[in-house]
């Protein structure tokens, strides 16, 4: 177990920003944790960094208690990825060179450092620029460069797709997929949904300091089974199909059925047939990390 959290609590004035979370993270897990601005991810965050101090509750990383003595050691374990603490003025590879020496690495393996992550991060057009010259999507893979400086086997990332258009956020995820291969545990807090279908693994739902859920987006998933069909269909063949289960997003060429028995697809697929009906394609429609979210969040706010 790479972080595990029991029982923490935390009040910031009068408000309780954290009340009562426990979760454990997986070694080699991509965790993405969830929720509205305010919901408490970045009090979290902060709390399982040893930034900020709960109230109640412990925290082990790498299986063991974080404490004031204990956590020097064991954030040289773990990278972080935020919005600040970058020198604009300066290069991105100054910025690396100068993270590299805060960590004691030696010359020769900071220049190796570079080399390897300015390729993976795609920064060779960019290493010599000064990073207040850098559009936003380059910015955070400086940021991202920055943090797996140290070769860490933890990376935190608080919002870290905030500000980048939809091209930059599937570049960041394919950089996770990459990190994730390197058997890098990454943990992640972000409101925006976009891309995480294929790269998170785990998700917790956080909404006003209360986690709703933390499991695997597998078991998360809506049990019921729906089929996407699609082809050149008779309307009123299709709203028949009503006794195998309930129908959505009906329309000429293509219709969704909810079945509770995977087997009745195949009757489905012969009654249509049998009527004369074409069928291009079938599939599952399998549920999505956004959908998972807006179903579980329901009815909670941040109020």
């Amino acid at each position: 177990m790479i972080i595990e959290i029991s029982e923490i609590n935390k009040v910031i004035g009068s408000k309780k920003v954290i009340n009562n979370v426990s979760l454990r993270i997986d070694k080699g897990q991509v965790f993405a944790l969830l929720g509205p601005n305010g919901a408490g991810k970045t009090t979290l965050i902060r709390i399982i960094l040893g930034l900020l101090k709960p109230d109640t509750g412990t925290i082990r990383l790498f299986g063991e208690k974080l404490t004031d003595k204990s956590r020097p050691d064991l954030l040289l374990r773990v990278g972080v990825q935020n919005d600040g603490n970058l020198y604009e003025n300066l290069t991105a590879k100054e910025n690396l060179i100068l993270w590299g020496e805060i960590y004691g690495l030696n010359s020769k393996i900071i220049k190796k450092r570079i080399d390897d992550l300015k390729k993976m991060f795609h920064l060779e057009n960019y290493i010599d620029m000064p990073v207040g010259s850098l559009s936003k999507g380059n910015k955070q893979k400086v940021m991202l460069a920055r943090a797996m400086f140290h070769s860490p086997e933890v990376l935190i990332l608080d919002e870290p797709t905030t500000g980048l258009d939809p091209a930059a956020i599937d570049e960041f995820y394919q950089f996770i997929k990459k990190l994730k291969k390197a058997g890098v545990t990454i943990i992640m807090s972000t409101h925006y949904l976009y891309g995480m279908d294929g790269v998170v693994d785990s998700i917790g739902i956080i909404s006003s300091g209360n986690l709703l859920i933390s499991d695997k987006v597998d078991r998360l998933r809506c049990k019921i089974h729906k089929v996407h069909f699609k082809g050149k269909f008779n309307p009123k063949d299709i709203k028949e199909l009503i006794s195998y289960g309930e129908l959505s997003d009906c329309m000429q060429n293509e219709f969704i059925i909810s079945v509770d028995d995977d087997n009745k697809v195949a009757d489905i697929v012969k009654t249509l047939v049998l009527k004369g009906n074409d069928i291009y394609e079938v599939s599952k429609v399998i549920e999505t990390v956004k959908e998972i979210y807006f179903r579980i969040i329901g009815g909670h706010s941040n109020g």
